[in-house]
């Protein structure tokens, strides 16, 4: 799902950034298709479950596009609690998918 996401924005004028955890391969893929038609893609390797990941991905976004426009929640992550009680300091309460 998450790289036919990327695949349309990125046919639609969209820069992507595209994320994982843990399937660098299937995302290069993905990139490569992107820009072979004409779109504008890069890579991040970052589990959102940790901060200072989330973070850098966040950074590097912005750093590298100027800003960001459009998120794409496609994690394997499984809230336990109703998504306002989720706070940067406070996101206990899922169970991520490896």
């Amino acid at each position: 799902i998450g790289s036919a996401i990327a695949r349309r924005l990125a046919a639609d004028g969209a820069s992507v950034v595209v994320n994982h955890i843990n399937t660098p391969d299937v995302v290069q893929s993905v990139c490569a298709q992107i820009t072979q038609a004409g779109g504008i893609a890069s890579e991040f390797g970052a589990d959102i479950s940790v901060r200072a990941e989330h973070e850098a991905l966040v950074a590097a976004a912005i750093n590298r596009y100027g800003g960001w426009n459009i998120l794409v929640a496609n994690a394997a992550v499984a809230p336990t609690k109703a998504l306002v009680e989720f706070t940067p300091t406070r996101s206990t309460g899922s169970s991520r998918s490896t």
